[in-house]
């Protein structure tokens, strides 16, 4: 039976050594700054541009293929367009989950709160630690899952109401204890009753 000893070491780039091998290839030119060195091209970059006193360590002989994480891993060999797309793609992603959670109006919140602590912890990792096979199926997954909520939470606005009511018939409705959410937009109100009906009506 194996022991925790047996496990493999797990070496990465220090980010003193992602960052030296980043400005060596920005400092070749405009065109690398921008668009970097090519996708998968960290392990050649690391090749060229790392500290020669790695030399004299036992990893003299390593090529690392990623940097100290998938972020840092994107400025050298994407450039900042790609480093900045992947900060915009993140976090248009959060600001959309968390509009659509608002939107839900608390429905489904065991789900969504489940979905929001998994979609910011996947955020962290892609700025801590290099890219996997998990992470980037994990990614392909919440974007499915955004997706999906999309649609099952998009704003009332965008949906058909079942039901259209006169409004002393939705204030009959609310007194009675049958309405479990509502929205107002200027003189449209929309909402929720408890057995799961789409209502709407408009404030005379």
């Amino acid at each position: 039976v194996g022991s925790l000893n047996d496990l493999p070491i797990e070496v990465l780039p220090s980010f003193k050594a992602t960052y030296l091998v980043t400005k060596s290839v920005f400092s070749e030119g405009f065109k690398e700054i921008i668009f970097g060195s090519g996708p998968g091209t960290f392990g050649f970059d690391w090749s060229r541009y790392k500290d020669p006193g790695i030399n004299q360590t036992q990893f003299w002989g390593v090529r690392f293929n990623q940097g100290t994480s998938w972020l840092a891993t994107l400025f050298p060999t994407t450039g900042m367009a790609g480093a900045m797309a992947f900060v915009a793609f993140w976090g248009g992603a959060l600001f959309l989950f968390l509009r659509l959670l608002l939107l839900s109006g608390g429905k489904n919140n065991i789900l969504a709160n489940g979905i929001l602590f998994a979609l910011v912890a996947l955020i962290f990792g892609a700025i801590l630690y290099p890219v996997t096979l998990s992470s980037a199926l994990l990614s392909f997954l919440m974007i499915g899952l955004l997706i999906a909520l999309f649609f099952a939470f998009q704003s009332p606005m965008t949906r058909a109401p079942s039901a259209k009511l006169p409004y002393s018939d939705f204030l009959n409705e609310v007194e009675s204890g049958q309405v479990a959410d509502v929205t107002i937009q200027g003189e449209q109100i929309f909402g929720h009753t408890r057995d799961g009906r789409d209502i709407a009506t408009y404030h005379p």
